[in-house]
């Protein structure tokens, strides 16, 4: 009877373990399977074709390496994914995504309207070629491949020129992670609509000497860089935004030209093609450098060209594009100054080489220096140059108080006038005036017709520049309290200083003032 109540207990026991999960069976994403497909021609969803008798899930490895058709019936995650052996299809109009590694290789084949998408987490490694001659390389058929995290290409034999990703059918790859070229490796149209790689991440070169064709339509919002032997774009490149740079690497384009609608080319290096900048910025060197152009240039009139001077050697100190063809321009010349250069009168810069040239920038910015100095753009028959000369500006200056006595204790008001003959406009002039001691509590307004204050008012001792076009006029009025102990004479004297001023003569002016008690009589005496 014992033994019975016993093992009742016991099998009351287990049930109700059972019927609470506690001794159920492991899931199927707890065994992180690997699971290789065996069949030849199937879909996904059927777990008989799979070694590990079941659908791969989020936990798994999967494997197609035999040869055989994958159809994706079902979207799916798996952790890893590898698509090998010669023939080895993976198709159909749903998703898959994966979360860790994918590699990919031989003449494989990724197809179907839906998509693989590497996860920011994931990296996928697309290994082209055999290590012997012949067309076997991997193709990407009317799929889209997204990438999230890293995508690297590289060759088993990169002198193998069929070394390279084919994209068919309109193929796309979207990247906006990093995709890595890392041997000279490439990627070709194959058959049908043409394909496309859409950057809006890291697009690069960091491997091989040689040269990485990119043989379908190429469009950049992210960066583009090359760091290493050659990138060749010979199917269109255009750019709406983002950077495209050299940086240890060079450009090609032999189909048509680079097109820059918006962002940036920058940096050191050789682009063997023709670049049209038609809304973009094209800024040589990394601060400064040279940047070879073999072919022709063309800016358009929202087009930019930046050059930065830092120094008077070419390359290392300045900025230079070298053009060997056509430079057609328009559009803006911005010139800055960099590590606090500032060029003396005299200096040439040479910015731009072509063998011909047509048009002229639209706009100049940069090229006033200031404090007299100006950078004047100069053509020759095969150069631009930027020759750093003085601007001619008549500066003239007039000061009073209106009369020409004080009252010791009294407010004081100077008004201080500089005025513009020309010919050309004065940026940065400055304007001082070292008030006397026995006037306190000094305070001051400045008001420009014709050019601009760099400060609207202040205190104390004036000592403040101003932008004046030929003709324009700037006024600054002084307030202040003569000391009530004041007397004698009150001398005042104001000075504008500008570089470029012929006649220093007028240049300063003086007021002075009587300073009586006010229980002294004053005679009234009103100046002309």
């Amino acid at each position: 009877m014992f033994r019975f109540k016993s093992v009742f207990r016991l099998v009351l026991a287990f049930g109700l373990l059972l019927s609470s999960g506690a001794l159920a069976a492991p899931t199927r994403a707890a065994l992180a399977a690997t699971c290789t497909w065996i069949g030849t021609t199937g879909n996904w969803s059927d777990t008989t074709k799979w070694s590990c008798g079941a659908v791969p899930g989020s936990g798994d490895a999967a494997i197609i390496n035999n040869g055989g058709t994958v159809t994706l019936d079902m979207d799916v995650t798996v952790q890893s994914l590898t698509l090998s052996g010669l023939y080895s299809t993976l198709g159909g109009s749903d998703a898959i995504t994966v979360t860790n590694m994918m590699a990919w290789s031989s003449h494989t084949t990724m197809a179907g309207t839906g998509a693989t998408n590497i996860a920011s987490s994931a990296t996928l490694t697309v290994t082209v070629g055999w290590g012997n001659w012949g067309n076997h390389y991997p193709i990407l058929d009317t799929r889209t491949l997204n990438i999230m995290g890293t995508a690297i290409l590289t060759s088993a034999n990169p002198a193998d020129i069929l070394s390279r990703l084919g994209l068919a059918n309109g193929a796309t790859i979207s990247n906006n992670g990093t995709l890595d070229f890392q041997s000279d490796t490439g990627m070709a149209q194959d058959n049908g609509n043409a394909g496309s790689v859409n950057n809006s991440g890291t697009f690069r070169k960091s491997g091989g000497t040689g040269t990485s064709t990119v043989g379908v339509a190429f469009n950049n919002t992210g960066i583009v860089q090359a760091l290493i032997g050659t990138l060749n774009f010979n199917a269109g490149f255009l750019q709406n935004s983002g950077v495209t740079m050299l940086n240890g690497g060079s450009l090609a384009s032999a189909s048509g030209p680079l097109n820059f609608y918006g962002g940036t080319l920058q940096g050191v290096g050789t682009i063997t093609g023709n670049v049209a900048n038609i809304g973009g910025t094209v800024s040589p060197g990394n601060s400064p450098g040279i940047l070879h152009i073999a072919g022709n240039y063309t800016q358009g009139p929202t087009g930019t060209l930046n050059i930065e001077l830092g120094g008077v050697i070419s390359g290392t100190q300045y900025d230079l594009l070298d053009v060997t063809g056509l430079a057609s321009l328009s559009g803006t010349l911005d010139v800055s100054l960099i590590n606090s250069f500032t060029p003396i009168s005299g200096t040439v810069f040479q910015i731009v080489n072509f063998s011909t040239r047509s048009g002229d920038f639209i706009t100049e910015t940069g090229t006033i220096i200031g404090g007299g100095l100006y950078l004047l753009p100069y053509y020759s028959s095969d150069h631009l140059d930027l020759i750093a000369g003085t601007m001619i500006a008549d500066l003239g200056l007039s000061l009073t108080d209106g009369s020409t006595w004080a009252i010791a204790g009294r407010a004081i008001t100077y008004t201080i006038v500089v005025t513009n003959a020309g010919p050309d406009p004065a940026n940065g002039a400055l304007i001082t005036d070292t008030l006397p001691e026995t006037i306190s509590g000094v305070s001051w307004t400045c008001v420009a017709t014709g050019g601009v204050c760099a400060a609207p008012s202040g205190s104390g001792n004036i000592s403040t520049t101003v932008n004046l076009n030929a003709g324009g006029v700037v006024t600054v009025t002084v307030s202040g309290l003569v000391a009530p102990g004041a007397n004698g004479t009150l001398v005042n004297t104001a000075y504008v200083s500008y570089l470029g001023d012929p006649n220093t003569d007028n240049n300063h002016a003086t007021d002075s003032d009587i300073v009586y008690n006010r229980q002294v009589y004053i005679p009234l005496v009103i100046k002309q």
